[in-house]
């Protein structure tokens, strides 16, 4: 038979090794964790870090588009105040004209009025 003190310590050394098994499986396990962990923040940065770049690209754009857009309302609003102003000299210049032509026209009628005056007399 075996002796007692023997079994008594290859009990404790089966109790060691599972123990030691233990810490060394929950070690590998922590391990895995802490990195898979420390991969996830490093992708979530440089991720981010993208989509940084790609909104500050997109901030660019939009801005370019609105300055584009907004010379081309303001070359739009220039071209019809130089309308608008060509128009009101035109319409200022046609009421001249008319008015010339009515004292034209009254001269006219005076003179008809003479003439036929001097017709009936």
């Amino acid at each position: 038979m075996i002796p007692e003190d023997k079994v008594k310590r290859v009990g404790s050394l089966g109790s060691m090794i599972s123990t030691w098994g233990k810490i060394f499986v929950g070690l590998i396990i922590f391990i895995v964790s802490v990195g898979t962990a420390w991969y996830q923040i490093q992708t979530n940065a440089s991720e981010n870090t993208r989509q940084d770049g790609q909104f500050k690209e997109v901030l660019e754009t939009m801005t370019r588009e609105f300055e584009v857009w907004g010379e081309r309302s303001d070359k739009r609003h220039q071209r019809a105040m130089d309308e608008d102003d060509k128009l009101h000299r035109e319409d200022d210049h046609l009421h001249e004209e008319i008015d010339k032509l009515r004292e034209q026209n009254l001269d006219l009628v005076k003179e008809i009025w003479y003439i036929k005056g001097k017709l009936n007399n």
